[in-house]
């Protein structure tokens, strides 16, 4: 009998293991594939939304001075840092939404981006305009983040101990 449970002890225990390395698989082949979409999308064109990048300050994008004028498509929407696995509950951390366009230029789309957590009793995201993306793991679990703008999106996933 004693047999039967540590065997199925085992069992659960290694199930649990392998779902854990399974969702660090997991996030490091969307990693991979993210930046493959980028690369591709920046070098060969394609549909995106357009969109000048750069902020008015009222969280739309639009055109700035100095800005030549030329309209660009925002193709990719990359969150930093990646996937973040290991935090502590009760720790506050930046999260910062970064645009890539056509034209392959870079904007920080933190303030324009919409924040969304799947789970906010893991992790808080706020959306308020001067505090966009901090973030405070609340609790132990897995939740995702979310940045939306455009209808562009991009997913991370958290791991809170």
């Amino acid at each position: 009998m004693l047999s039967l449970v540590c065997s199925a002890f085992l069992f659960i225990t290694g199930l649990q293991y392998f779902q854990r390395v399974f969702k660090l698989y997991n996030c490091f082949i969307k990693s991979i594939f993210y930046i493959l979409m980028i690369l591709t999308l920046t070098s060969c064109g394609g549909e995106g939304i357009e969109t000048t990048p750069a902020s008015t300050g009222n969280g739309q994008i639009g055109q700035f001075s100095g800005f030549t004028g030329k309209t660009s498509v925002l193709r990719a929407i990359i969150i930093i840092p990646g996937n973040l696995l290991g935090i502590n509950a009760g720790t506050q951390f930046n999260l910062t939404a970064r645009g890539y366009f056509t034209d392959n230029s870079v904007q920080d789309l933190t303030t324009m981006v919409t924040w969304i957590s799947s789970d906010t009793s893991i992790v808080t995201v706020n959306n308020t305009q001067g505090s966009k993306g901090q973030a405070m793991a609340v609790s132990k679990g897995y939740c995702s983040i979310s940045a939306t703008l455009s209808g562009i999106s991009e997913t991370i996933i958290i791991g809170i101990n």
